[in-house]
């Protein structure tokens, strides 16, 4: 049994409305009934889904980081080979630098060949002035002293040279003790025409005969003149082998009569 909540008359259980004022009484089964159990559990369902969600959200975040660090420890490891080429790759640097130190250091024996080159220009300077005086006091355009003067420069010259090859190494040229053999031979030779050549002239200004006379008589003369060809034939040999010898070092040739 109830009452009615508007009159208070007494109803059934199963009465919709009251009997005394007619209002509509309230269904308390509806109301209390099973149908209040459901939204607790829906509750407790969305509750559970929505701690399912943020812990599989929070694997999610979990693994996007581990592959992130996977990632960039990967792109580190494969960035250190390259670092490691980089530097290998400038080892050939200081290789060229020491290379090019090195071509630029003397070649062995270029200071030899300096030296005899060296001599070489100082002989061919005075080779014209020889011949000049010869000419000049076999035609009596010249006075025999004057040349005697100018063939002492060139003795003095050429015995320089030869007090430097005495005493010289070839170390480092090719053949260069037979080099030196040569050189010295040659002018061994040329000094031995020149002082046969001076004699002469000094036996012509202390002569009576004076100039005109022949050369050819006097044995001073023929002396020079053979020492002349001796000393053509070992300028050519020892021009022959400082040909190639002065072409390793980029130093100048001669001709057997150019010095």
């Amino acid at each position: 049994m109830r009452s009615c909540p508007n009159c208070g008359s007494a109803a059934t259980d199963e009465q919709a409305f009251c009997s005394g004022c007619g209002a509509a009484l309230a269904n308390e089964q509806t109301t209390t009934g099973p149908q209040e159990s459901h939204p607790p559990n829906e509750r407790i369902g969305r509750v559970v889904l929505g701690a399912t969600g943020v812990l599989f959200l929070g694997a999610a975040t979990a693994v996007i980081t581990y592959l992130a660090l996977a990632t960039t420890t990967t792109t580190a490891r494969i960035s250190t080979p390259q670092h490691i080429t980089a530097t290998t790759t400038t080892a050939p640097t200081t290789t060229r630098a020491a290379t090019a130190a090195t071509a630029s250091s003397p070649r062995p024996g270029a200071k030899a060949a300096a030296a005899i080159a060296s001599w070489l220009a100082r002989s061919a300077a005075v080779r014209p002035s020889v011949q000049a005086a010869i000419d000049a006091v076999s035609t009596c355009a010249e006075s025999p002293s004057l040349g005697v003067k100018a063939l002492q420069s060139s003795i003095d010259t050429r015995q320089a040279i030869l007090s430097s090859l005495a005493s010289f190494s070839a170390s480092g040229l090719p053949n260069g003790a037979r080099l030196v053999s040569q050189f010295t031979q040659a002018m061994q030779q040329s000094l031995a025409a020149d002082r046969g050549y001076q004699a002469w002239m000094g036996d012509l200004g202390n002569s009576k005969q004076g100039c005109g006379s022949s050369p050819a008589a006097n044995p001073n003369y023929q002396r020079a003149q053979v020492a002349s060809v001796q000393a053509t034939a070992a300028k050519a040999s020892f021009a022959s082998a400082w040909a190639p010898v002065a072409a390793q070092f980029h130093e100048p040739t001669y001709a057997a009569a150019q010095f």
